[in-house]
């Protein structure tokens, strides 16, 4: 029976020359198992950043591209084929950058065939595969558009926050000025009714926030925001790029990248860890 599974994802990844031979060879044995006495044609297609696109006659000749700057690879495509004018058998894998995806399909393999059993496990045996080399895609997340909501929200909590703390402040100064009011009467002090409904009317005054103090209070968050979006692309791709054909010149810079990355991180949670521990040991000493 004509059986036939594609799989789609739209997931980052991290391809590496070990990897890559070993989905190369799933896909090489299922298709001696399906033709064990038929020849078939292994066909390889790359294509680079500056639009090239190259036929390697072997798998070796995949991983000795330059792999850099405008011949970085892009695009990677396996396929096999029963050989003959209308095959019946056939399995194709792709790696794809998202400049190079269709419909945001970044990986993808399809598997036709006769034996339903045979499609089955091929196709189960090749995810597999798969999923050792996916990661988070992070790019894709950054163009969401939940993006900008969430940015929203962030400054939508500074700006409570913002209008709480002014208004704390003014309760505070009020409740100040009543109980200055209180202790004047418990010590006989005679009050004026006039003077202590302008002296708690005073208080309230810090209620009211000016121009400055708002445009201080919300415009930092503001830009900070903006700024952190702006920036966020550029240096998430950089600290963690979401596709990766780890070979020749590129897997120098991968691996530098991750080292930094890792060195950045461990110090963030030093500090912190260090500044959690400062503030423990201040209250405990009464600093």
């Amino acid at each position: 029976m004509r059986t036939e599974a594609r799989r789609k994802y739209s997931c980052g990844f991290v391809l590496t020359e070990q990897e890559l031979r070993r989905i190369h060879d799933v896909a090489d044995q299922q298709m001696k198992r399906a033709l064990p006495a038929t020849p078939y044609l292994t066909e390889y297609e790359l294509k680079f950043r500056n639009g090239a696109i190259a036929e390697p006659k072997s798998l070796d000749e995949v991983f000795e591209a330059e792999n850099w700057g405008s011949t970085a690879v892009t695009r990677v495509s396996i396929s096999f084929r029963e050989q003959q004018d209308q095959p019946k058998t056939r399995i194709s894998v792709k790696f794809s950058d998202i400049t190079e995806a269709q419909d945001s399909e970044t990986i993808g393999y399809s598997l036709e065939g006769d034996d339903r059993d045979w499609v089955f496990v091929a196709s189960s045996q090749l995810s597999e595969r798969i999923t050792r080399v996916d990661r988070f895609n992070a790019q894709k997340a950054l163009a969401s558009p939940i993006t900008p909501l969430l940015a929203a929200i962030v400054f939508l909590v500074a700006m409570l926050s913002f209008s709480n703390r002014e208004t704390d402040k003014a309760l505070h100064s009020e409740s100040a000025v009543v109980r200055q009011l209180q202790q004047e009467r418990d010590a006989g002090v005679r009050l004026d009714p006039v003077d202590v409904i302008l002296r708690v009317d005073e208080s309230f005054d810090g209620i009211h926030v000016g121009a400055g103090e708002y445009i201080k209070g919300l415009g930092i968050p503001a830009v900070a925001i903006i700024l952190i979006i702006l920036a966020a692309k550029p240096m998430v791709n950089y600290v963690y790029p979401s596709y990766n054909f780890v070979w020749g010149e590129y897997q120098n810079e991968f691996e530098k990248r991750r080292g930094r990355t890792r060195f950045i991180l461990v110090g963030v949670l030093l500090t912190v860890a260090l500044g959690i521990l400062v503030n423990l040991l201040s209250k405990k000493l009464g600093w």
